[in-house]
């Protein structure tokens, strides 16, 4: 079965778990900017990445746009954010406000820990950040908010890479 990874990044956190299970998987890797509708119905599985910014995720705009070429194949999705998989309410608020309704039945999702790196943040994302630290009760969370998070780490993709294996072999 002919399987692909779809990304899109922002400061290269999910750019970089594509690349890493492009070569663990052997699967071709690209940009979402750079696929095309045709392109879309060679493949029987795709592994979908995306960031999620302060609640949406990035490749929300294209999986509107693509849902009737993404219907009926196997998709896994990795989804890069501060919130990791550890906050399960929050998981399942991202994937309702994201994912269209029409693909659920045909997902799987991965929570994968990101990174923030506040000296590589936008001024915008800084400030956005500063905010939202800025009305935070919980004082751990707040302090969270302000110092750099460094989670992307190889050894994340195990359980995705297994199942993607599992499911296309089966």
């Amino acid at each position: 079965m002919p399987g692909l990874i779809i990304y899109t990044s922002k400061y290269g956190a999910t750019q970089q778990y594509a690349e890493w299970l492009g070569e663990m998987l052997q699967l071709t890797v690209k940009p979402s900017t750079d696929i095309t509708e045709e392109e879309l119905s060679k493949y029987d599985f795709i592994l979908l990445g995306t960031p999620v910014y302060f609640g949406t995720f990035k490749l929300k705009a294209w999986l509107v746009h693509n849902v009737r070429y993404l219907l009926h194949k196997k998709l896994f999705f990795f989804i890069v954010s501060a919130t990791g998989s550890q906050d399960k309410e929050i998981c399942a608020r991202f994937i309702e406000q994201n994912v269209p309704a029409e693909l659920k039945p045909y997902c799987q999702f991965y929570f994968l820990p990101g990174q923030v790196i506040h000296q590589r943040l936008s001024f915008r994302d800084k400030l956005i950040l500063k905010l939202v630290a800025g009305v935070q009760r919980d004082p751990e969370k707040r302090k969270a908010l302000n110092e750099d998070l460094i989670g992307v780490k190889k050894e994340e993709l195990a359980s995705l890479i297994n199942d993607t294996l599992i499911s296309v072999k089966g």
